[in-house]
């Protein structure tokens, strides 16, 4: 049972905040107490009215069991209590079973009938107990296949037949109390080989015989053979499961702890249909067994609704806590799990979700580990929860002497000093790359040579040329290269001499052949 959600409550959390809470439903003293508490009314009911009940019951009588007779007597009375409040009119039966009997113990028997199903009184029921009787040391295996076989085989008797045993309520039940194991076969041949009585002189035309060792039906012909042994095609629970069946009886196991899981076994081989429950050593639970097997014949096998939680006896016996959780259990009230660490759950069996309370701020995701979380931040947050702004100029990642300015949520903006540029200032601006060398100048800056200052660039000029961005053509002309009273004509990186008359034009016109003798040719040049 879980707890009603509140309508606030977001459905993603639904799984850590309803099993945060453990209903206390039934904290009541007595079962019956508890089953209205749920809403039940008592009797029992089905859709078509009151549920009624034939419950026989088969009781273990080897030596064992001498001391459960005790318990089992003070109980009677608080038995019959419980089954007359929850169902109507229920009528009980009782029988025994010890083993087959021998030569040398001719007194023992597969199986008796003590009481036919009736409407008995707590008087009648202390009676039929009290007149049970353990007898000898046959305590493991017996025949308690054999008193199934035997109660299911004259529950379908004719009715005027003296061994009849009369299932007519809604719910048919035959109840095996033991503290042993069970033979595989009525004539404890080995399993999986029936072979009849190799005497029938007690038993009727019914096969019900004065000892209850009942007479199993075998097929006309084995299924195969194995060298000369038959091999046949039943098992005794294969004939005692159909038998069952035919006659409508649900069995239904009180055995003490060590034989449960044998039980349980027997169970699915009988259909699977009953249920098996766990009986004290000295049966002093046999009442609560009894009402605990009752309903979860009620739940398993007829589909009808029983309010589990008021189940009487100790339900940490089979360990309901998981994860390391402590049960405690109270008589007539659901078992309580302490859960330990970061479980939850009625049982423990969900691990708490850390991430219900929203724990992370500003957007960020949140993972649940084991008892903590860890919030996955948005850029731009930091912290446990994410509550802080990330200050992105903390971490200095402007360069090169640039100004860091935080301008919003995860971004910044570096103000970089010149000869600088990118995101952070760290790219090294290439002046040369807007060419402002002239006239074929070559140009250098920082990036290319270290000796030139950031934001700077250096031009080396071609001959003829001068300035910062060899921008100025140098003038010839003005050191007067020219002789003679020549004109001078300035040319990149060079001049020209304009001679006068009589003067040979060499570069500066500096010869005169008319005055002075000269032998040979004289070769012009306008360069120098």
């Amino acid at each position: 049972m879980l707890c009603q959600l509140p309508q606030s409550i977001p459905s993603l959390c639904i799984m850590c905040t309803v099993l945060t809470c453990r209903p206390h439903a039934c904290q009541a003293t007595t079962i019956t107490d508890c089953i209205t508490t749920h809403g039940y009314n008592l009797p029992l009911q089905t859709a078509d009215g009151d549920l009624d009940v034939d419950l026989f019951i088969l009781q273990d009588l080897s030596g064992s069991f001498r001391d459960d007779l005790i318990s089992l007597r003070a109980n009677v009375a608080n038995m019959h209590a419980l089954l007359s409040q929850i169902f109507r009119s229920p009528r009980i039966g009782f029988g025994g079973f010890i083993d087959k009997p021998t030569n040398s113990r001719p007194d023992i028997y597969c199986y008796d009938t003590f009481h036919d199903l009736a409407d008995m009184t707590a008087e009648q029921m202390t009676d039929a107990f009290n007149n049970m009787e353990a007898m000898g040391n046959y305590d493991s295996p017996e025949t308690s296949l054999s008193g199934l076989y035997a109660i299911s085989k004259r529950a379908q008797l004719p009715d005027n037949h003296p061994e009849k045993l009369h299932f007519n309520a809604f719910m048919k039940v035959a109840l095996l109390a033991t503290d042993a194991g069970w033979k595989d076969e009525m004539t404890a041949e080995p399993a999986g080989v029936l072979r009849t009585r190799e005497s029938t002189e007690s038993c009727d035309v019914h096969g019900i015989c004065e000892d209850g060792c009942d007479v199993f039906t075998i097929p006309p012909e084995p299924a195969a053979y194995q060298g000369d042994e038959p091999i046949w095609a039943y098992t005794d629970t294969t004939i005692v499961r159909e038998s069952l069946q035919a006659a409508d009886i649900v069995p239904l196991f009180a055995a003490t702890t060590n034989q449960v899981s044998l039980y349980e076994s027997l169970n699915q081989q009988l259909g699977g249909n009953g249920f098996v429950t766990s009986l004290a050593s000295d049966s002093s639970n046999f009442d609560d067994t009894i009402v605990i097997g009752l309903g979860g014949i009620l739940e398993t096998t007829h589909n009808l609704s029983f309010p589990t939680e008021c189940l009487p006896g100790d339900e940490c016996i089979s360990h309901p806590c998981q994860n390391g959780g402590v049960c405690t259990d109270d008589a007539y009230s659901p078992h309580i799990c302490y859960c330990v660490g970061d479980y939850t759950g009625d049982d423990c069996q969900y691990e708490a979700d850390d991430c219900c309370s929203y724990p992370c701020d500003n957007g960020a995701d949140c993972s649940d580990l084991n008892n903590a979380y860890v919030c996955n931040c948005l850029a731009g947050y930091t912290g446990t929860n994410c509550a802080a702004q990330v200050e992105e100029c903390s971490s200095l990642p402007c360069l090169n002497g640039a100004v860091c300015e935080d301008v919003s949520i995860d971004a910044y903006r570096c103000r970089c000093l010149a000869g600088w540029w990118g995101d952070e200032c760290q790219e090294d601006v290439n002046e040369c790359l807007s060419v402002p060398c002239l006239n074929h100048a070559e140009c250098a800056d920082s990036s290319d040579d270290a000796t030139v200052a950031i934001d700077t660039f250096e031009c080396t000029c071609r001959g003829g040329f001068r300035g910062v961005t060899c921008a100025e053509d140098v003038d010839e002309c003005l050191s007067s290269p020219c002789l003679n009273s020549a004109n001078c004509f300035d040319r990149e990186d060079d001049f020209w001499c304009s001679c006068r008359y009589s003067f040979i034009p060499l570069p500066t016109c500096r010869l005169d052949p008319f005055t002075r003798p000269f032998r040979g040719f004289i070769q012009v040049s306008c360069t120098r």
